[in-house]
């Protein structure tokens, strides 16, 4: 099967990163955005080309910020990723500290897990999607590595490479639709050997504390204008007064940081995004009102929206 080619802006080929999966496994998996962080230098192109439980992606994208809201639909499953990049980039996700990956590092990425990447540079990405029937099969443990880097004993690390490139070949060659669960079962057994920390050698906690948990969440979400207490609380399973409590810890509460979030982010896309309206801006960042965003900008930033706009453009900020 020859892969199938997606190709036009960031943003719109970012957003079907949810649709892609096995075939046995069609349903969205996860709901994705991205914001340009820098002058793009050519178009985004995604390939891909998938086998009964496995699929290969390739990408090319320009410098951006890319996110992941978490599961795109109640009933759909789990997909697990092998992702490696060209270039550096800092991954968020939930409950844990950004994870610095330099250019080829390898990392198991879940796909209903809430996440944040940013890239400062055009990149490419290769990426080995599993279903979770298969990664359990192959690799018992995956739980202990899953968003952590993959750190192994020996040359085993060179070995996972070479099955990835075995796996593009077919990619390449339209033949991963035949071979690809194959490949990618051979792939997963080396994941047995995987470290179970970061590759700084810190363990860590896959869930971390609740007040920088809910800080990720907030940070990732911060454009959906239902965001409030209320949701974060039962996000998390707990009391509305608990969530306020775990702000407390770093002299907050949780509406002030959502608003601190949401107009910090508008005031990034009134410097760099000048297509937008501040009405769109303000929709885009959670806002359920122009006016009120309006006036909560001049309270955080001494100006309104389209002074600070003007402002930014003759490099005051």
């Amino acid at each position: 099967m020859i892969p199938t080619i997606w190709e036009g802006d960031a943003v719109s080929i970012s957003a079907r990163i949810g649709l892609l999966g096995s075939r046995s496994q069609s349903q969205i998996c996860s709901d994705w955005s991205a914001i340009a962080a820098g002058p793009a230098q050519g178009g985004a192109q995604l390939r891909w080309a998938h086998a009964q439980h496995s699929a290969f992606i390739t990408s090319r994208m320009p410098a951006l910020e890319l996110c992941n809201h978490g599961r795109g639909s109640r009933s759909a499953p789990s997909r697990y990723y092998i992702y490696s990049g060209s270039e550096p980039s800092l991954l968020h996700t939930l409950g844990s500290k950004a994870i610095r990956l330099a250019a080829n590092d390898m990392i198991l990425l879940r796909s209903t897990d809430p996440m944040r990447m940013q890239f400062d540079r055009d990149y490419q990405t290769r990426i080995l999607l599993v279903d979770e029937e298969l990664l359990a099969v192959a690799c018992p443990d995956y739980p202990a590595i899953v968003g952590r880097k993959l750190a192994f004993p020996f040359d085993l690390e060179q070995n996972l490479r070479q099955m990835l490139q075995s796996a593009e070949q077919a990619f390449q060659q339209g033949k991963f639709d035949d071979s690809g669960d194959l490949l990618s079962a051979s792939a997963l057994h080396l994941l047995r050997f995987a470290k179970p920390t970061d590759c700084d050698g810190q363990t860590r906690s896959p869930q971390g504390d609740l007040t920088s948990r809910v800080q990720r969440l907030i940070e990732m979400n911060y454009d959906d204008p239902d965001l409030s207490t209320g949701t974060i609380a039962r996000y998390f399973g707990v009391s509305s007064r608990y969530i306020q409590l775990a702000l407390t810890a770093v002299d907050t509460t949780p509406s002030d940081y959502i608003q601190k979030v949401r107009l910090k982010a508008a005031a990034g896309m009134l410097r760099n995004a000048s297509h937008l309206s501040v009405t769109d801006i303000a929709f885009a960042c959670g806002f359920n009102a122009s006016g009120y965003f309006a006036t909560q900008f001049r309270k955080a930033y001494g100006m309104p929206p389209r002074a600070y706009r003007s402002e930014s453009r003759k490099g005051s900020y």
